[in-house]
């Protein structure tokens, strides 16, 4: 199945952004790796990472779709064959 549209530079545009998002969080991480810890703990925390990993085996009452959906209790009626002229 094709795109309905297309996005300037992809997939190169988005791999450099990876890129130096990746080169900005390893250079402070390298060379001031005792004042940069805090920070990254700080930026994990606040990104959700603990809390979808405490959610992730919770079972089925909190996985999958917010609202329940509810199972027809008859078969849908078949509208296109009522159609033909």
């Amino acid at each position: 199945m094709r795109a309905s549209h297309k996005a300037f530079g992809y997939p190169i545009v988005p791999a450099l952004y990876i890129v130096g998002a990746a080169v900005i969080l390893c250079v402070p991480l390298c060379h001031q790796t005792a004042t940069s810890w805090p920070g990254l703990a700080i930026v994990v925390c606040l990104s959700g990472v603990p809390a979808h990993f405490l959610g992730e085996n919770r079972g089925d009452e909190l996985s999958g779709s917010r609202y329940p959906v509810a199972k027809p209790k008859s078969k849908p009626m078949n509208l296109l064959r009522h159609a033909k002229a």
